[in-house]
C-alpha cells in the first residue's frame, strides 16, 4: 500500500465527520478520474473546496464576515519620575509574539545580502621607543597605567 492510501484510511477512520469528508473527497476525485492527476495541487484543492462547501454555506458566512481592518485604539501613556512609557494593555492584542508576526518558512525570493565595505584601520605610528632593558619591572606587572592626574596616580 502506499503512504497516501494508509494516511487516506487512517483519517477516514478517526470520527464520522472525518469519514463523511473522506467520501466527499473520494467522490470528486472520482468525478475527475484521468483529469484529477495532471491538475496542479492548487487546482485540485480548490476543486475540492468548491465540491464540500456549498454556495448556500459560503453566503451564509459571508454576510456574518466582519472587515478585518485596523481598529482604533488609545494609546495609555504613563509618566513616573520623570520616565514616560506605553502601558502594556492599551496596544493592540495579538496571540503571536514579534518574532512570530512575521514567521515565514521559505522567503519567496532570496534577496542578496548588501556587501559592507570595511574601511581600512588607519596605521598607528609610534611615538617613541623605549629600549627593553629601561622598562622597569613594576611597569609589566599588575600596576594600573599612569593616567597624568596626580590626585588619581598617587592616591
Amino acid at each position: 500500500m502506499a503512504l497516501e492510501q494508509i494516511a487516506e484510511e487512517y483519517f477516514s477512520q478517526l470520527n464520522p465527520m472525518a469519514r463523511r469528508m473522506y467520501a466527499d473527497m473520494k467522490e470528486t476525485k472520482s468525478a475527475y478520474e484521468d483529469l484529477w492527476e495532471s491538475i496542479s495541487e492548487k487546482e485540485q484543492k480548490q476543486l475540492l473546496s468548491e465540491s464540500i462547501i456549498t454556495p448556500e454555506v459560503l453566503l451564509k458566512y459571508k454576510q456574518n464576515e466582519i472587515e478585518e481592518s485596523v481598529s482604533e485604539y488609545a494609546v495609555k501613556l504613563i509618566i513616573d519620575d520623570h520616565c514616560t512609557y506605553q502601558d502594556e494593555h492599551s496596544g493592540p492584542f495579538s496571540f503571536k509574539t514579534r518574532s512570530q508576526r512575521n514567521l515565514t518558512l521559505f522567503e519567496a525570493e532570496e534577496k542578496p545580502k548588501p556587501v559592507v565595505k570595511h574601511k581600512p584601520k588607519k596605521k598607528v605610528v609610534e611615538m617613541f621607543e623605549v629600549p627593553e632593558d629601561k622598562i622597569e619591572k613594576d611597569s609589566v606587572g599588575n600596576t594600573l597605567p599612569k593616567t597624568g592626574l596626580d590626585f588619581l596616580d598617587n592616591w
